[in-house]
């Protein structure tokens, strides 16, 4: 017997390709050697999905007995030129990262010549993007408490030398009361630049390289975002003013004006600086023209998520229905693509970290395969 290493379904020995994925066919018992690398440390239960980047399994740590997902990264992701050591390097620079506001990675490692990772998984969640083109856009004070939380997630996976490479609404979830940052992502084999096009900075556009400025960028997209409940705008070149779309401040507006510039020498210099402007400006600390430490701002979390979500009823959303949730999954390469309608932007397949494992009695409206 032979075994497609993407899907792991058995085929006859004659057979040399999977009908389902185009995988060549492997013999079963050199799979099983390779297969130990997973199996000793989680239990391996039904396939939550997969796509061009690899299959995801849904999981069991032996040891602790959480919830995971596990995911078999593709080939192809893998040859492509200098990601497979960048991938496994950043796997598991991620593991360190103890950040609420990032899907936890749980594990990763090699078998055989694949590469794989598993992830925490998050039972029935919203992106962003559904919640703004369900609710519309959210009050200052939940915004920048929004945009503090993502920030001080960015910055943590910083520290352990991983920037984002795709921040946009469809990669912030909201799961119970937590807001999540996942899909620290790397390109899908025959896509260009990785990323939703208006969230991604002219740098990262161009080819160059991305660094945290590149993720200031993002974030400043994100602010402006959830304050109007539209994506970045120009006009020749230029930014259009997010108060064109909604009442934004002065001061919040020329925040995310200048976390917008084109060119990341005019932007904020780092993304804490960014995240404390943010805070302080949105707590009506306008007098000071130096950058303070940021205390925390606005609603609590809690409440934020409720408005998201429609739980409770506010200006702008006046739903107080249950939400609705997301039963798909993404991990590594399966996108959250439930393409809300709207401004909310198309979602374009990448590489994730974080997963979204179906909740029980919501119907399905999103897909894990690209």
């Amino acid at each position: 017997m032979k075994l497609c290493p993407k899907c792991h379904k058995q085929f006859s020995d004659d057979a040399n390709f999977c009908p389902v994925d185009a995988a060549r066919l492997a013999p079963l018992e050199s799979q099983s050697v390779v297969a130990d690398t997973i199996s000793a440390k989680f239990d391996v239960q039904d396939t939550l999905g997969g796509s061009r980047t690899g299959v995801v399994h849904r999981a069991v740590d032996k040891a602790t007995a959480q919830p995971a997902a596990v995911k078999v990264i593709a080939p192809a992701v893998l040859a492509l030129p200098g990601l497979a050591q960048r991938l496994e390097r950043e796997l598991k620079q991620l593991e360190r990262v103890q950040s609420a506001g990032v899907a936890k990675v749980l594990a990763s490692g090699k078998r055989g010549d694949d590469l794989w990772v598993a992830l925490e998984l998050l039972d029935g969640a919203q992106t962003l993007a559904e919640a703004i083109a369900a609710r519309g856009p959210i009050p200052l004070d939940q915004a920048s408490h929004l945009i503090e939380v993502v920030g001080e997630a960015l910055i943590e996976a910083a520290q352990v030398g991983v920037v984002h490479r795709d921040l946009a609404p469809k990669n912030v979830l909201f799961a119970g009361a937590d807001i999540k940052l996942i899909n620290f992502s790397l390109p899908v084999p025959g896509d260009g630049v990785p990323g939703v096009a208006e969230f991604v900075a002219p740098e990262q556009h161009d080819g160059k390289p991305v660094d945290q400025r590149s993720n200031l960028y993002s974030l400043g997209a994100l602010y402006y975002f959830v304050l109007t409940g539209h994506p970045v705008q120009h006009d020749d070149g230029v930014v259009r003013l997010p108060s064109t779309f909604a009442d934004v401040p002065p001061a919040v507006e020329a925040v995310i004006v200048r976390a917008l510039d084109k060119s990341p020498t005019k932007r904020f210099l780092t993304v804490r600086q960014f995240v404390d402007e943010v805070g302080r400006v949105a707590r009506g600390e306008v007098d000071s023209k130096s950058t303070q430490a940021m205390g925390r701002i606005g609603k609590p979390k809690a409440e934020l998520v409720q408005t998201l979500l429609g739980v409770r009823g506010g200006p702008g959303f006046g739903m107080t229905t249950e939400p609705d949730l997301i039963s798909a999954a993404a991990i590594v390469g399966s996108t959250v693509s439930t393409q809300p309608s709207g401004p909310s932007a198309s979602a374009v397949p990448s590489t994730v970290v974080g997963v979204v494992a179906p909740s029980a009695g919501v119907a399905s409206s999103a897909q894990s395969a690209d």
